[in-house]
């Protein structure tokens, strides 16, 4: 039956109609708002008037469209739902007839959601989905197998509670042999059920991880390894390796997907992680939850690149600008990364390698400004220097003749400056944490003194040293290899952990230069045995 129905009056079931990933599309919405506009009619939506309420089954775009037109009421077709299960099937039903086409994901989504919702006929299921019934049991697999877990479950606690096989068959409305078949099926599994939290990740790891990422907003180290305890206990199996690690191997290939990408525009990068072989296996939602949480990394990674370009504009100014004043002398990098930094206050926020860096990766261009303005020959110098004169006005001189003062002449300058420095002769308020000279007696006493402790501290080390000697062979026992290699592998995953969560951007290039060095520190032991 046609009605015609406040648009007020209609609600989206959200969660329970087939477009679950892709919602709402914005282009189509407008498709149709231009069609009513033009006076095209299309066809009614359709509704389930559900108590009060009229649930929405098919028609979002076109409701959209309305309510774009300021328009008060909608054509709607009435439809007859028994349940919500019904409702669900209804809706994919009318959307597979027409519109736009669900995603190969959502087919894989609204397959797993029928079967929750308690449709288990796999045939039925291909059917409404318009798909093969091999393909619907590939999407259900891991569902099915839970599904038979809890019934195995449910026919092992009704055996220890002391029923008998035909009695928890007539329970639960199965046949003997079938509950003969759970009970043989569950004493085999209870002696294999492991699940091993290992790198490259097993199907059963990502299986575990993927109903984690459906319950969270976000991912924590903690929260996981208390999932992962939790799952334990719960279902009663046992999860070998160390979820941290595991969830460190994964974080780590995100990143560096998201980094190499990070430049591009979401949908690339959002192309690039669906690529990566575990992330292809997690079920539509725990993907969705995944990629949202990942999309913020990359956003901030993004404004991270836009601060780093920001700064090494900033220091690539200053540099110029230094480096074409006529009395600065390039002698390093280490040098003028550390003028730049106490010569301006912009970079106050700025560490002085991070500086050399940028000066190192710009060296070529910096040097060949800083060559415009080139120094005066030794030889020139010795014509028209004047020794008793002062640096500033030695500068003075070579700037009249459009040069800077030779690096000779500057560095014997420098050198002498460094001298004074650090020279005794200096009034003793010029020298940091200095004291008033010492008479020679004075001194001879200090130097005795200060020998004396040295010694008292050495002996006192040696003494230290003895005992402590002594009390490692007391409590001295050997270790088992697999003992030792047990507890070093525990302290790195805590500490990669611990990385990972609180400086995820830093954790790659750190954990290269680790790798990098062992390997080295392997090659010279190789070496020194052969």
């Amino acid at each position: 039956m046609i009605v015609k129905l406040k648009i007020s009056d209609i609600t989206i079931p959200q969660g329970l109609l087939p477009r679950v990933l892709t919602g709402t599309v914005q282009e189509v919405v407008e498709r149709y708002k231009e069609a009513y506009e033009l006076g095209e009619q299309l066809p009614p939506i359709k509704v389930w008037k559900r108590d009060s309420q009229y649930w929405l089954i098919d028609g979002v775009h076109r409701l959209q469209a309305h309510k774009l037109l300021d328009r008060e009421y909608i054509e709607a077709e009435l439809v007859e739902c028994r349940d919500e299960l019904d409702f669900r099937i209804r809706a994919i039903t009318e959307n597979i007839k027409h519109g736009l086409s669900l995603s190969a994901e959502e087919i894989k989504e609204n397959a797993r959601l029928l079967f929750k919702a308690g449709l288990k006929d796999v045939k039925e299921i291909a059917k409404i989905l318009k798909r093969t019934e091999r393909a619907v049991y590939y999407y259900l697999e891991d569902l099915i197998e839970e599904e038979k877990e809890a019934l195995r479950k449910q026919v092992l606690e009704l055996r220890d509670s002391g029923m008998r096989q035909k009695e928890i068959a007539e329970r639960l409305g199965l046949s003997e042999r079938h509950v003969r078949n759970l009970l043989s099926e569950a004493e085999k599994i209870e002696k294999i059920s492991k699940i091993s939290c290992s790198l490259p990740p097993t199907k059963e790891a990502i299986k575990l991880f993927s109903e984690f990422l459906e319950t969270r907003g976000t991912i924590s180290v903690d929260d996981w390894v208390n999932f992962v305890i939790e799952t334990e206990k719960k279902k009663g199996i046992v999860i070998e390796g160390r979820p941290e690690a595991f969830l460190s191997g994964l974080a780590g290939e995100v990143r560096a997907v998201i980094e190499k990408y990070a430049e591009d525009d979401w949908e690339i990068v959002e192309k690039a992680l669906q690529n990566i072989s575990w992330v292809k296996e997690l079920s539509g939602l725990a993907r969705k939850n995944f990629l949202q949480q990942r999309k913020k990394y990359w956003e901030r990674i993004r404004e991270e690149l836009e601060e780093k370009r920001r700064k090494e504009a900033l220091i690539l100014q200053r540099a110029e600008e230094v480096l074409r004043d006529h009395t600065y002398i390039f002698s390093n990098w280490n040098n003028l990364a550390h003028h730049l930094r106490s010569s301006y206050q912009d970079f106050a926020q700025i560490t002085e390698s991070e500086i050399r860096d940028v000066l190192i990766k710009h060296s070529d261009r910096l040097i060949a400004i800083y060559e415009e303005i080139p120094e005066l020959t030794e030889e020139k110098w010795e014509q028209i220097a004047d020794r008793k004169m002062e640096y500033s006005e030695a500068v003075e001189v070579a700037k009249g003749y459009g040069r800077r003062l030779p690096y000779a002449i500057w560095n014997i300058w420098h050198t002498k400056q460094e001298t004074q420095l650090t020279s005794t002769h200096l009034p003793s308020s010029q020298l940091a944490g200095s004291q008033p000279a010492l008479s020679e007696e004075e001194e001879d006493e200090w130097v005795k003194g200060w020998e004396e402790a040295w010694r008292e501290e050495q002996e006192r080390k040696k003494q230290e040293k003895q005992e402590q000697e002594k009390q490692e062979k007391k409590e001295f026992r050997p270790i088992p290899p697999e003992e030792e290699l047990e507890r070093l592998a525990g302290d790195i995953y805590r500490i990669v952990a611990n990385v990972m969560e609180k400086y995820p951007e830093y954790l790659e290039s750190w954990w290269e230069e680790i790798e990098r060095e062992v390997r080295d520190v392997i090659k010279i032991r190789k070496r020194s045995q052969q």
